[in-house]
């Protein structure tokens, strides 16, 4: 009996042995756990994007060659293309100038002229230029021209916004400010109007005495007006 006891004990005791640990207890199978991790998925953003700033464009002034199609010919003469033998044929009063060069009259009034510093040809008229007619209507502007506003009871603002509503690029050359002339407080100030290309230029100079006022605002306050075509 002993000995079937020692047998059967003999049996179980490797048993025991395999299933025991370092401090005698018996392990207990480990159940793994597996965790699952969901994909980030970042938010949208539905906000609008933030608007980028838009610049203003440039102005867009008029070309030199809208600006004599809109101004000449004046009595047949087209400054930078016309030549003085041309406006002799046409009428014209033709001169050589004291200074050099040549001048051309028409109507009494509308002067016309070649500057000797002019990158044209020579014999190539290449300005016109009209002086304060001092209320003589004879002189007035030509009929082309003062269909485009051009008024010598016009003010100093006036013709400046004239220029900037037919789309030239004004330079102030001579800002306005109150001057004595023979005796009589006057408006002394000069602004250029130029072509997008700077090919055709306005002089526009004020000098004259005033008789109506010496403001900005004042009427007739023109002196003389040049146009050139460089």
């Amino acid at each position: 009996m002993r000995k079937l006891l020692f047998i059967l004990a003999l049996g179980i005791l490797p048993a025991l042995t395999f299933a025991q640990g370092a401090g005698g207890q018996i392990k207990r199978p480990v159940k793994k756990t597996t965790t699952t991790t969901k994909p980030h998925t970042s938010k949208k953003n539905t906000s609008a994007p933030p608007k980028s700033e838009s610049k203003p464009s440039a102005p867009s002034f008029i070309s030199s060659e809208k600006a004599l199609d809109e101004f000449f010919p004046i009595y047949g003469i087209t400054i930078g293309e016309t030549t003085f033998d041309e406006a002799k044929r046409l009428g014209a009063d033709v001169r050589d100038g004291s200074t050099g060069g040549k001048y051309a009259t028409v109507k009494h009034y509308a002067l016309f002229g070649e500057f000797t510093l002019s990158r044209l040809p020579r014999g190539i008229i290449d300005h016109v230029s009209f002086d304060n007619p001092n209320g003589n209507n004879y002189w007035d502007f030509p009929p082309l021209w003062k269909s485009k506003g051009f008024d010598w009871d016009n003010s100093y603002d006036k013709w400046y916004n004239l220029f900037k509503t037919l789309g030239f690029d004004i330079e102030v050359t001579k800002s306005p400010r109150t001057t004595v002339y023979k005796g009589v407080d006057t408006l002394e100030a000069e602004f250029y109007a130029r072509t997008s290309d700077g090919l055709l230029v306005f002089r526009v100079d004020f000098r004259w005495h005033g008789e109506k006022g010496c403001k900005t605002s004042s009427p007739g306050t023109l002196d003389s007006i040049r146009c050139d075509r460089n």
